[in-house]
């Protein structure tokens, strides 16, 4: 499953039998977890707890993945029960942060950006100007690696010519359409699954130990090869249906999904 890009120095990396990767708002996040009576907080809250013992015996590590900046994630691990991750993606896999030896999230990982190709983001911008029904989302959501836009109920045809356009650019893009209304151009490289592959490679850990889970189409990317899926209870049908040959589709909603998940692959595997 390599070819994600070139590794970095990993020589500081935990060793880890098993590497969580989650998509964080909808999946650990639940729709009412703010309110700490809410069965979304308490889930959270249990989440946390059966990750954190895993952790300290080095049997689990955690990424969180986000269409969100790192920064946001972050922002989000300082302000609820989210454990703090050893690694975090983000902008729908355009910046990989890894936590160094301090616990600080000092730096993206300058290898990341470095393999995203042909890639022109103001080419970008300037080719979908014009389009119709595309709106450009707020500045927060914009980076150098990444373009995004609303688009809502895409109708058929409208996501094949806003490919075109990218393409009579010249620009090697990856088109990312999700929840009927968040569309992202990035470069070729760059999505979730990718980024998810190039950090297992970092911590060491196969595929088979990899676990995603997510709950909607900005999340199928990392449910590819042998790592073990899970789309927990309220994912959207973009991600339920995705064909993946291990995947769990949960009962629980949000972060009760994401553990039930756990458990299970956690099963097979002692169970042979």
């Amino acid at each position: 499953m390599s070819g994600a890009g070139p590794a970095p120095d990993n020589a500081h990396a935990p060793r880890l039998d098993w590497l969580l990767i989650s998509d964080v708002d909808g999946t650990l996040l639940g729709p009412d977890h703010a309110d700490a009576a809410s069965a979304d907080a308490a889930a959270l809250r249990d989440f946390a707890a059966f990750y954190t013992e895993r952790r300290e015996r080095g049997e689990l590590g955690l990424v969180l993945s986000s269409g969100r900046f790192a920064a946001s994630v972050l922002e989000s691990v300082a302000a609820t029960d989210l454990p703090t991750p050893d690694a975090v993606i983000g902008g729908v896999g355009t910046e990989i942060f890894v936590r160094d030896h301090l616990g600080e999230f000092p730096e993206p990982l300058a290898d990341w950006p470095a393999t995203f190709e042909n890639w022109d983001g103001e080419a970008v911008r300037y080719a979908l100007a014009v389009v119709p029904r595309l709106i450009v989302q707020p500045e927060k959501f914009q980076s150098d690696y990444k373009a995004s836009y609303y688009l809502p109920r895409a109708r058929p045809g409208e996501l094949e010519m806003i490919e075109r356009r990218v393409q009579d650019a010249g620009v090697a893009a990856r088109i990312v359409y999700s929840s009927a209304r968040d569309l992202d151009v990035l470069p070729v490289a760059a999505d979730k699954g990718n980024a998810a592959v190039f950090l297992s490679e970092w911590f060491g850990v196969p595929p088979e130990r990899v676990i995603v889970a997510g709950d909607s189409g900005n999340d199928a990317a990392m449910f590819r090869g042998d790592f073990r899926g899970v789309a927990v209870a309220n994912a959207l049908p973009e991600l339920l249906n995705h064909d993946h040959p291990h995947l769990h589709k949960a009962t629980g909603v949000a972060a009760a999904g994401v553990r039930e998940g756990l458990e299970r692959w956690f099963g097979q595997t002692a169970s042979g």
